[in-house]
């Protein structure tokens, strides 16, 4: 009996880390991809206050 509880929990803890692993890994990714996001906004809009772009427009 004692035997079948240790593999329930061994089994429960890790699907518990597996879950909390996938989370973190899917908060990575879309914190990467947000700032990366977020740089490529900031430079399109510094690069529109720049001189140049207006220049282009005439």
């Amino acid at each position: 009996m004692a035997m079948a509880i240790t593999v329930t929990i061994t089994i429960t803890i890790t699907i518990t880390i597996t879950i909390t692993v996938t989370i973190t890994i899917t908060i990575t990714i879309t914190v990467t991809i947000t700032i990366t996001s977020c740089l490529i906004v900031c430079e399109d809009r510094r690069f529109l206050h720049s001189g140049e772009w207006l220049g282009s427009m005439g």
